[in-house]
């Protein structure tokens, strides 16, 4: 097997994020429609009377519209109105991240929008009667209280189209467990302990962790790739009872390289384990079977995990 044949199985899962892409809070009219948006695979707005997507092209609004919507909405903003309309219509792109809440926000999906403007006028099959859509595929529902703690300010915003473009990281790192962005590589491991974890106990694990990099080195001694340090490798913690670490590379290779290590390791694959040790001289191999013994008792002290979804 060569180092690529080795390392190709899990390095193929990593999901690929557009850097380009925006991210939008999408209300749900207080939760109303937020079943519909998830069970149809959809994204809508209202003010149906405003349904002539060219009306809405320029950042300006004209002032025959702006006399339009106040004939319409007197008692309300005709700019916010305006803005809100085009953002929906000409800003929320084909692969921009939307969320949505439903009632009181204690459930929130994530998708991916993969349609440009819709009109369902003439293909209402649900309970929402907004004609202006956008098609998504959803990825992931989280409850608020597993949400991740910097989204909630987020949550705070009200307006129904609601840039989120500040929060990429943190919403990224909830969509996926394993991603590459900008070049640089995310792996999310689950930490499930719900007491207090020892100082001790984490600083182990860290250091567990870690002990990967120089791992990685010998099974590609005899490649032309070169060596990484320990340094190459940043670690995020936020394991409040439970939590997750996070591992961050800007090497796009190393973070697929330490999840295999990690599955070939800590997996029940006992095969896979084997096939792993001997790759290694004598040596090695002892040192080795020492430090996937370790790594199996940190991850264990504080009840981490690999994610459910690699």
């Amino acid at each position: 097997m060569t180092l690529n044949e080795f390392f190709e199985p899990y390095s193929s899962l990593i999901e690929h994020i557009e850097e380009s892409r925006n991210y939008w809070l999408v209300r749900t009219d207080s939760g109303k429609y937020y079943s519909d948006f998830s069970n149809n695979n959809y994204i809508s707005i209202g003010w149906d009377e405003f349904s002539n997507i060219n009306d809405f092209r320029n950042k300006a609004m004209s002032d025959a519209m702006s006399n339009y919507i106040i004939n319409k909405y007197p008692k309300k903003q005709p700019r916010r109105i305006y803005n809100q309309i085009r953002k929906f219509l000409f800003e929320i792109k084909v692969g921009d991240v939307v969320m949505i809440p439903n009632e009181n926000s204690k459930v929130i999906n994530f998708g991916i929008v993969t349609s440009e403007y819709i009109s369902r006028a003439n293909n209402i099959n649900d309970t929402c009667p907004f004609i202006k859509s956008k098609s998504v595929k959803w990825i992931k529902e989280i409850d608020r209280e597993k949400l991740d703690p910097y989204l909630f300010k987020m949550m705070q915003a009200h307006q129904t189209i609601n840039s989120a473009n500040e929060y990429a990281h943190f919403i990224d790192r909830t969509m996926y467990s394993f991603y590459e962005k900008s070049g640089k590589s995310y792996l999310i491991l689950p930490v499930n302990k719900e007491e207090d974890i020892p100082a001790y106990d984490l600083s182990q694990f860290i250091n567990a962790i870690t002990n990967l990099v120089p791992i990685a080195n010998v099974l590609q001694k005899d490649s032309l790739e070169d060596e990484y340090n320990k340094r190459d490798l940043d670690i995020k913690i936020n394991v409040q009872s439970p939590g997750y670490i996070e591992l961050k590379s800007d090497d796009a290779k190393l973070v697929p390289r330490i999840l295999t290590l990690l599955k070939y390791l800590i997996g029940n694959n006992d095969c896979n384990t084997e096939r792993l040790l001997e790759k290694t001289s004598e040596e090695e191999l002892r040192k080795l079977k020492k430090d996937r013994d370790d790594l199996r008792k940190r991850f264990e002290d504080v009840k981490a995990k690999l994610p459910s979804d690699i």
